[in-house]
């Protein structure tokens, strides 16, 4: 095995090199997670919702879709819009 020996600024800029790496790959699995895809059911279940009403949000455009064959998929990123869009801090409805 080799040693290999640094001054304490060579150290120190690799370290802040590692950690600017490390901070590149955090954000860009944050944005790959806000892409996640689920199925109806999964909808459904995320927003307390039956499947018909599922159906009328789609119908009425109020939850984005992608079409792949026969299935429909959501995007994460467009449930979490709908829900800040229609969140009612007033309950006194």
């Amino acid at each position: 095995m080799k040693y290999v020996a640094f001054k304490e600024d060579e150290y120190q800029g690799i370290i802040k090199k590692i950690d600017r790496i490390d901070n590149y790959v955090r954000s860009k699995s944050d944005q790959q997670s806000h892409s996640l895809l689920y199925n109806a059911q999964e909808v459904c279940e995320y927003l307390k919702i039956s499947r018909r009403t599922l159906a009328r949000f789609i119908k009425d455009n109020k939850i984005p879709f992608i079409r792949n064959g026969r299935k429909l998929l959501f995007k994460d990123s467009d449930l979490r819009d709908y829900l800040q869009k229609n969140h009612h801090s007033d309950q006194s409805y």
